[in-house]
């Protein structure tokens, strides 16, 4: 690769993450599906004027921010740089709330607007002004240049930037070098090596587990339908401590819940859950950029295992894959579509853990997500907004595949399947753990029990009953 002097001077290709986005962006130019979009509400802001300076600030340090994509000689190719004053655009509210339908309806307005990828910036920054004291920062980002984690990072750069605390990743650890990396992976044995790994560890899954009864196509990129429910902070805590006793990660849990409740519905004993991992070494944990992928990770759920031994068993497939996550979920589709196999999987669960309260020097933020990208099938995001509060389970869904009623009961049964895991003993089997609470249990008996025959109170046994019979 040549040394890089002047960051706009040569075309750099896709890193793989990039590709997978791309891919699936193309067969649907127009959607506004993989727009990335937060917002983050500050009340006691008192200095506009030094927010727009930072949001300048962090957007001239976040290398992927000036990504530009162009053809080159036919391949799609991407351009960092140059550097370019952001435009912050400005709205006026006077005196509404930030849950006013007018506020709302421009959130979804700015977030249902598509890039134009080949013609223009990646990104949309602006601020709604509610009062004096009150005022919203929304950025809309294409994923091809922004992850979940790249978001994070952004926004308390910005943070940073106002409380006059910011401190420098080094170079070797930010976007520049992670494509580097990326495209010396594409070029190694390792890339093969991995698929030939991912090929043999999934030749068995034969179903992608979906819960969806629709026998519609899903056609292009759908932006996401949502359900939500909170989970006391005391109950997500115990599901924590409880998956890093038994597997030793945090979200080992949150895929055995899942992989559950699949398992249940669909019958199938051996199936794959997604999660997203974020693709970056621990140096370049403050990197903004796109390097997030799926990873499936199967599972074999049998109802005679202990709880503690299938969390034990997801624990011991999540470290297993890890070892070989930069191979993108998109190749291990054409590598088993090849071999006339379909998709591996159809359900993510996602959990998403930072900060969302965020100060600005005596101001107080609240980050709020409106968007993180296309659903194909179901993905449970789960927000740990790293304070006392509730925690937010939401069940996003491909509006093609499913209702909004079906999904509210998805994630209510999901919700009593947590519930069962958490009353459970370590020793409990895992067929015991319930998808229905004891009263909808009993009514959903009641309805299947058919009518009430009523006996002759004077035949008390069996020879007498068969007599009854046979004498009508």
């Amino acid at each position: 690769m040549p040394h890089l002097v002047d960051k706009t001077s040569f075309a750099l290709p896709l890193t793989l993450a990039q590709q997978n986005v791309w891919l699936h962006q193309s067969l649907d130019p127009h959607s506004p599906a993989y727009n990335f979009t937060q917002y983050i509400v500050i009340e006691n802001l008192h200095d506009v004027e030094r927010l727009k300076e930072s949001i300048r600030k962090a957007y001239e340090v976040c290398d992927s921010l000036h990504t530009h994509f162009k053809y080159d000689d036919f391949n799609l190719c991407q351009f960092i740089g140059p550097n370019v004053t952001p435009l912050i655009e400005e709205h006026f509210f006077p005196n509404l709330d930030p849950k006013n339908p007018a506020v709302i309806n421009l959130l979804a307005e700015i977030d249902s607007t598509a890039f134009n990828l080949l013609d223009g910036e990646c990104f949309r920054f602006g601020l709604i002004h509610l009062n004096e004291n009150v005022h919203i920062f929304y950025w809309s980002i294409h994923h091809l240049i922004v992850d979940g984690k790249g978001s994070e990072v952004f926004i308390h750069t910005v943070a940073a930037f106002f409380n006059r605390n910011y401190t420098p990743i080094e170079p070797k650890n930010g976007w520049l070098e992670i494509i580097k990396r990326d495209l010396n992976y594409q070029k190694s044995s390792s890339l093969i090596e991995d698929e030939a790994f991912w090929f043999n560890r999934l030749k068995h899954i034969s179903s992608s587990g979906s819960l969806s009864t629709s026998k519609q196509l899903s056609l292009g990129l759908k932006k996401a339908g949502k359900s939500s429910i909170y989970v006391s902070r005391h109950c997500f805590d115990q599901l924590i401590d409880t998956s890093r006793q038994f597997s030793g990660s945090s979200i080992a849990g949150f895929i055995l819940l899942a992989s559950i409740y699949v398992s249940k519905l669909t019958q199938l004993t051996s199936a794959c859950i997604g999660v997203p991992v974020s693709g970056r070494s621990k140096e370049q944990a403050n990197a903004v950029g796109m390097t997030t992928g799926i990873l499936p990770v199967p599972f074999a759920i049998n109802g005679s295992d202990s709880l503690e031994k299938a969390m034990k068993d997801v624990g011991n497939q999540l470290r297993e894959g890890l070892s070989h996550s930069q191979f993108p979920l998109n190749r291990i589709i054409q590598s088993r579509r090849l071999h006339n196999l379909g998709d591996p999987l159809s359900f993510v669960t996602n959990l998403q853990k930072y900060k969302h309260h965020i100060q600005f020097g005596n101001a107080t933020g609240i980050v709020f997500t409106q968007n993180t990208g296309p659903v194909f099938d179901l993905v449970l995001q789960i927000f740990d907004k790293s304070d006392d509060g509730d925690v937010e389970f939401r069940l996003e869904f491909n509006p093609d595949l499913y209702e909004q009623s079906e999904v509210d009961g998805h994630l209510f049964r999901i919700s009593q399947l947590l519930n069962s895991m958490l009353s459970a003993t370590p020793h409990s089997l895992v067929s015991t753990l319930a998808l229905v609470d004891p009263v909808e249990r009993a009514a959903l008996i009641a309805q299947s029990a058919g009518p009430v025959q009523l006996l002759d109170a004077t035949l008390t046994n069996l020879p007498d009953l068969f007599a009854a019979q046979v004498a009508r």
